[in-house]
């Protein structure tokens, strides 16, 4: 089957119905029958799409780390503020009084011949303030990747390694490209609208 010469339209309209077969197992073959193209260009075309579905994860994958990041930021300098006031001095007033007297109108107690004492207190700081700021600093190392990978052996039957397999079932599969091919459409549909708009 020859190559057609398509446009940057017909190749984005025939991408967008290309992800939506190859979501639902469709083999290219049959994908390039029903475009009327050669099953290499479906390949290639898979490719392409392929790549802009991982970009558009990276980009969101990035979006959302930030988002989490300042939400981290904004705790941590709340500890640390917390922290300072704990530093300082604590000062509290304490009254007592002979002869407690309660006007009758306004129901307000007064004491006379009071004595109030003044007591202040040194602090050394609540370590629970600098807890949180640990935990924050821990978080943000973790979603940025800083922290050094852990290895983890397990022993099976024999003293042998033990090996975990972990697989998407058919139906996550499925999910997850649909997902995708969602964002595929929505970049495809923005970017034909700025072209229009050229």
């Amino acid at each position: 089957m020859a190559a057609n010469k398509r446009t940057k339209i017909q190749i984005k309209n025939d991408r967008v119905r290309i992800a939506e077969l190859y979501i639902k197992g469709v083999y290219q073959s049959v994908i390039a029958a029903e475009l009327g193209l050669d099953q290499s260009q479906i390949s290639r075309d898979l490719k392409a799409i392929q790549a802009e579905w991982i970009k558009n994860t990276t980009l969101d994958l990035d979006h959302f780390k930030g988002k989490e990041i300042a939400k981290i930021d904004q705790v941590e300098r709340t500890a640390w503020e917390g922290y300072t006031r704990s530093l300082e001095k604590f000062k509290s007033t304490i009254t007592t009084g002979r002869d407690i007297t309660e006007d009758k109108e306004t129901g307000k107690v007064t004491a006379s011949n009071k004595d109030q004492v003044v007591k202040v207190e040194e602090r050394n700081g609540d370590p629970r303030f600098l807890d949180v700021v640990m935990k924050c600093i821990e978080r943000r190392c973790k979603l940025l990747g800083l922290d050094e990978a852990q290895k983890h052996e397990h022993s099976g039957s024999q003293k042998s390694p033990l090996q975990i397999y972990l697989t998407m079932s058919e139906h996550e599969r499925k999910a997850k490209l649909t997902q995708l091919l969602s964002r595929v459409q929505d970049g495809i549909q923005e970017s034909d609208c700025n072209e229009q708009g050229k």
